[in-house]
């Protein structure tokens, strides 16, 4: 995957699953929307290739931050 538009297919797919996932789980929000975008940046920057892994990972880092905040 080296195209740019392979690399934004790949963005916009993984961005459409975390964030069903999120509102799923109640995590949807206008603050959510820009880590998340932050998040899947970061992965795709780091050679992450799969948009349901990135989602995946994408929408734990929320999981996990919730738990640990108590909410």
């Amino acid at each position: 995957m080296t195209g740019i538009a392979d690399k934004i297919k790949l963005y916009n797919d993984a961005y459409e699953l975390a964030w069903q996932r999120m509102s799923a789980n109640g995590l949807h929000g206008s603050d959510n929307s820009a880590r998340l975008d932050a998040i899947i940046r970061t992965l795709i920057k780091a050679g992450r290739s799969n948009a349901s892994d990135i989602a995946s990972e994408a929408v734990n880092h929320f999981m996990i931050k919730q738990k640990l905040s108590g909410a």
